[in-house]
This record gives C-alpha cells, sequence and structure tokens, in this order.
C-alpha cells in the first residue's frame, strides 16, 4: 500500500494564496490538517476540502 503524499502549509498556502501563518491558525479549529508534532501537513482530500469551504462560503471569515 502507498502512503498519500502530503505537502507543507508553506506550498499549499503558495497554491492558495493564503499565507502560511493563516493556514496554520486555521487548521487548529477550523480546516483539516494532519499534524505531526509541530508541522502541519495536508494531503489532496485536505486541500479540496478547503477549496469547496471557501468556495461555500463556510470558512469565509477564513479565508
Amino acid at each position: 500500500m502507498l502512503a498519500e503524499r502530503m505537502w507543507s502549509r508553506v506550498l499549499i498556502g503558495g497554491l492558495l494564496q493564503l499565507s502560511p501563518r493563516t493556514l496554520k491558525d486555521q487548521a487548529a479549529g477550523v480546516l483539516p490538517h494532519h499534524r505531526f508534532g509541530k508541522h502541519y501537513r495536508f494531503t489532496r482530500g485536505d486541500v479540496a476540502e478547503i477549496v469547496r469551504l471557501g468556495e461555500a462560503g463556510t470558512a469565509a471569515n477564513v479565508l
């Protein structure tokens, strides 16, 4: 079984035009993510959900 690829908040922030700090702060409460110690990582599914939340306005105060 292959492990699912994960990306850093810096890379995802650049792709979504969000600051890495915003991703870190909001991942703690609203955004889907995986945390390994102090490191935040995002899968393809996490990113798709973040985009969906932004389009739906669910995370309007976040994104």
